[in-house]
This record gives C-alpha cells, sequence and structure tokens, in this order.
C-alpha cells in the first residue's frame, strides 16, 4: 500500500486532469512521432502544433483555426477528432472570441459639398439639420460627370413674437 493510499490524498492525475495538448502530446510519443513528423502529416505549421501542446490557444488567429488545427493534429495520432475538438471548447485555454477588436465608427457631424473647378464652390451643413438629398443626371451630364445636387436642409424658422 503506498502513501497516498494509505492517508487518503488523491494521486495526482486527479488533481491536474490531462489537457488536450497532453493528450495529443502522449498519443503522438506512443506513436514515436515527432512534431515535425506530424506537421509534416497535416501541414500544419509548427509553431500551431507547438501551441496545441503546450495549450497556449490565444497565439490563434481564432477559435475556429484553434480548434481545426487540433482536430487535424488528432486524426494524424489516431484519437477521436471530434470528443478532442469538444473537450478544447469547454476547456480554459480556449479563448473566448477573436483577439481582434474593431473601434466604432463615428459618423462626421457634417455633410460637405464642394464642386469647381476655376471657380471653387462649397457648403457645409450640420447633419441633425438635412432633410433629403437627391440628385439628377441625363445621360449626357453622366458622360461628362455632370448633374445637379439638390440638399434639403431644415431652417428653424423664427416664430414671431
Amino acid at each position: 500500500m503506498d502513501e497516498d493510499e494509505a492517508t487518503g490524498a488523491p494521486d495526482q492525475a486527479s488533481l491536474f486532469p490531462k489537457t488536450v495538448g497532453d493528450k495529443l502530446r502522449e498519443a503522438r510519443e506512443g506513436l514515436g512521432l515527432t512534431l515535425a513528423d506530424i506537421a509534416n502529416k497535416t501541414r500544419v505549421p509548427m509553431r500551431h502544433l507547438e501551441a496545441i501542446e503546450n495549450n497556449r490557444m490565444e497565439g490563434m488567429a481564432s477559435p475556429a483555426y484553434a480548434i481545426g488545427f487540433t482536430k487535424t493534429y488528432a486524426r494524424a495520432v489516431g484519437l477521436d477528432d471530434r470528443a478532442i475538438a469538444a473537450e478544447l471548447r469547454q476547456s480554459p485555454q480556449m479563448p473566448l472570441s477573436p483577439t481582434t477588436r474593431f473601434e466604432e465608427y463615428e459618423p462626421t457631424d457634417r455633410l460637405i459639398f464642394r464642386s469647381g473647378v476655376l471657380s471653387k464652390h462649397g457648403r457645409e451643413i450640420p447633419l441633425e439639420r438635412v432633410n433629403d438629398i437627391s440628385f439628377n443626371a441625363s445621360l449626357f451630364e453622366r458622360m461628362i460627370g455632370a448633374g445637379d445636387l439638390v440638399i434639403e436642409s431644415l431652417e428653424r424658422a423664427k416664430v414671431p413674437a
């Protein structure tokens, strides 16, 4: 009877369950393959295979890549790729969303219109005052890049006192 059983302490395996990367590494080593062999067989880059074995999924371009490369690796070493993918989706190493963040687009607060070649004309209208924008161009005007642009804006009516 060993010391762990005598003290009633749980063994190391139950305290720290094997991660997806650990399972894939053990399966690869059990087959006597190197990471280079897996990379040649699967065409998954070595850096991604190393990241998978070391449970560093946050370096992948997106969760879809991490899952896809892990499934390919699992098939190459004879493990159930669907079970491995399901386990990976539930693991804390899996990023929940892509690392790319997009900034919200803020439109300008003015409509700016400029025209003319020799003499310049322009108008700036705050967007909250624009009612309607319309244009009209005949076939000939379209060919020469001309036409009419009509912008209707709200004018504050002066109320007599």
